[in-house]
């Protein structure tokens, strides 16, 4: 598995000129937003990169050819999550010291100990976006995955204005879930959310070895 952790890592290293650019935007974008923002989009980015690795293997039929090579489709299926886990979490880091440096010389924005519970929060949402999206890339393929990517997008929309429905009929305030959930203490709030996302993130595993384990090349 170590062989495709290094061949996503030169795929990166081939791409280094989109990691200056958000690098660059991140830096400018510093100087008029605050730190959450920062830390998000450099998430996303590293988190559409962990992505993207999926196309540039099945291009000109290179995942077949990977096959034939000394890893096994479930490693493959894990080192994509991991990679993807590590990428994420690398942009994200650069983001927060970005945000350390920034914070010194613009006083005015919250303090890190503030924004670190909402940084981590960005850290485990694109976590499991990832985890999410990589078995809809890899069970779909790159061009297929976009429109079903479309689909789930339109679900989650309406599912979104059937509860909002829901909730105006039956006079419920999300409201107030909302401020139980701020009651609850920091570290019973994480271990939590931990939990939830290792859940995720396993499932997802399974999920892609059994889509990689099932699919022809």
């Amino acid at each position: 598995m170590r062989g495709l952790f290094q061949k996503d890592f030169k795929i990166i290293t081939y791409r280094k000129k989109y990691f200056v650019i958000f690098l660059a935007i991140a830096i400018l974008l510093s100087l008029r937003t605050d730190g959450y923002f920062i830390v998000s989009y450099l998430a996303l980015a590293g988190m559409a990169l962990a992505i993207s690795s999926v196309s540039y293997d099945e291009f000109d039929n290179g995942l077949a050819f990977l096959m034939t090579l000394p890893a096994t489709r479930k490693q493959f299926a894990l080192e994509k999550h991991l990679f993807g886990c590590l990428t994420i979490t690398c942009f994200w880091a650069v983001g927060v010291l970005i945000q350390l440096v920034v914070g010194y010389f613009r006083p005015e924005l919250p303090g890190f100990t503030v924004m670190l519970p909402g940084m981590l929060l960005f850290l485990g949402v694109f976590i499991a976006i990832m985890s999410i999206l990589l078995p809809i890339e890899i069970y779909f393929g790159t061009e297929k995955s976009r429109v079903a990517l479309m689909v789930l997008f339109g679900v989650c929309f309406a599912v979104g204005i059937m509860g909002e429905k829901i909730t105006a009929a039956t006079g419920f305030d999300p409201s107030s879930m909302i401020d139980a959930l701020r009651a609850v203490p920091a570290g019973i709030s994480l271990t939590c959310g931990l939990i939830i996302l290792l859940l995720v993130f396993a499932a997802s595993t399974a999920v892609t070895m059994r889509i990689m384990d099932k699919k022809e090349f």
